[in-house]
């Protein structure tokens, strides 16, 4: 049975990458010069990306759980769809050296999706 009370697909996870964002905020400092040292090198960038697509596919998991009578292909459209603001805000966030906080570019991120899907 589908768990009504999670909401949109897609909603579900904006909000857990929110959730993961507000988690992490405490060691944006931290985080900043780490991202740094990971960019200058092509294969720790790559390894980044790999973490983006473990990131995706968590997502389609979860929403395979939560949502488990939907179309697998389109729950994991979502899954792609939904976790890109993060990549995107934590892009932005990079090169604007953390001048805001990652949550501020991340809920900036989200609401663009939401207005161009």
């Amino acid at each position: 049975m589908e768990n009504a009370s999670a909401g949109r697909p897609i909603e579900v996870v904006h909000q857990a990458t929110l959730g993961l964002v507000a988690r992490i905020e405490a060691e944006a400092p931290r985080l900043l010069e780490t991202a740094k040292l990971l960019r200058q090198s092509e294969t720790l960038r790559a390894r980044s990306r790999g973490n983006s697509l473990q990131l995706e596919q968590i997502a389609y998991q979860a929403l395979c759980e939560l949502f488990p009578t939907r179309d697998r292909d389109g729950l994991q459209l979502v899954s792609m769809i939904g976790v890109s603001p993060l990549r995107l805000s934590v892009n932005k966030w990079l090169q604007e050296n953390g001048r805001l906080p990652l949550i501020k570019y991340l809920e900036d991120a989200l609401a663009k999706c939401r207005t161009e899907i």
